[in-house]
């Protein structure tokens, strides 16, 4: 009580974190890896383990511009069930506690799974707001795992097929029993739709409470939507609330980082900040390119309210080698 983690998006290389970490004088608990829809996170494990750090993954279905691997209606029928499988095993063999942030901004038209597109245009049936709703539900049966017959009762009462595996899982075939990882799952939408639609509202893709562990919003400097936070964390309750992205975008903003931070000290289920600097040489987002704002990130992060590591990393494994990104 009274804590919370802060965490920063790593780049995929080690000095990501460790450049920012000397910037601010404090160490990043939590580092979230951007991956695409298929990507194991095996390597991520790696420099998690060697950065001490709890493991957060953002998931997307496509990458950066590129076509989408699956949308949402595919995945509620089956056919990315692959994927789960293979977070469910990794995550438990690696034995530590990992936030998965799925398929984030999702009432985003800038993101593939949204409903609708940047003029308003409907996205096709395949993308509708049932079929993420339902899609995200079969995500989070099948990675938190169990016996496979339970898990296939549920998805029969939300009226989705049996857990089909394609086969590079175990050769197309689902084990009679899953582990259970030490998983937990965050719903991160926009506080307003884009576009600004009734049926593109955070509540159209609520998947509901038993499928989502925390609850969260994201903010950069160049859009400080406080009296937003404020109603989505009324609305959303009895969750863990985590700002999935935060950053400065643009120039050194102090009077924002104080805000943001004196925002979630005055909301007690705000437990995780991360801060997203960009897979970009240069980036407008680096902390050390904002020097005020620097310092007072400095002084935030020395207190006793931001614990600098997780209380398992006592116990990391020594990284080894393996495939993933």
């Amino acid at each position: 009580k009274k804590k919370a983690f802060h965490g920063l998006q790593e780049t995929g290389e080690l000095d990501s974190w460790t450049l920012f970490s000397k910037a601010v004088t404090a160490h990043p608990a939590v580092m979230q890896t951007f991956h695409t829809w298929g990507t194991r996170p095996t390597l991520a494990m790696q420099r998690w383990t060697a950065g001490r750090a709890r493991g957060m993954i953002s998931v997307s279905t496509a990458e950066g511009g590129e076509p989408e691997l699956i949308d949402p209606y595919q995945i509620a029928h089956g056919r990315g069930d692959d994927y789960p499988l293979w977070l469910n095993r990794d995550i438990a063999a690696w034995g530590h506690p990992t936030y998965i942030r799925l398929m984030a901004e999702m009432n985003g038209h800038w993101n593939p799974y949204c409903a609708f597109n940047s003029d308003g245009s409907f996205r096709g049936s395949h993308h509708s707001t049932h079929w993420f709703r339902q899609a995200w539900r079969r995500f989070a049966v099948i990675v938190r795992g169990g016996t496979t017959a339970e898990m296939n009762q549920r998805l029969a009462r939300l009226d989705m097929p049996p857990i089909q595996a394609q086969g590079p899982y175990e050769g197309g075939s689902v084990p009679a029993q899953l582990p259970r990882p030490k998983v937990a799952l965050m719903w991160v939408p926009q506080t307003e739709g884009s576009p600004d639609l009734s049926s593109n509202g955070p509540d159209d893709y609520w998947p509901g409470g038993r499928y989502v562990d925390w609850v969260g919003l994201d903010m950069y400097s160049i859009y400080p939507n406080f009296d937003g936070f404020n109603r989505f964390y009324r609305a959303y309750r009895r969750k863990p609330f985590v700002v999935g992205e935060y950053g400065l975008w643009g120039e050194d903003d102090p009077a924002f980082v104080k805000q943001l931070f004196g925002w979630a000290r005055r909301h007690e289920r705000a437990r995780l900040l991360v801060y997203y600097q960009a897979q970009t040489e240069v980036s407008p987002f680096k902390i050390w390119n904002h020097p005020r704002s620097k310092r007072v990130m400095r002084r935030i992060l020395d207190r006793k309210r931001y614990p600098q590591f997780a209380p398992e990393v006592a116990g990391y494994p020594t990284p080894t080698g393996g495939v993933g990104a």
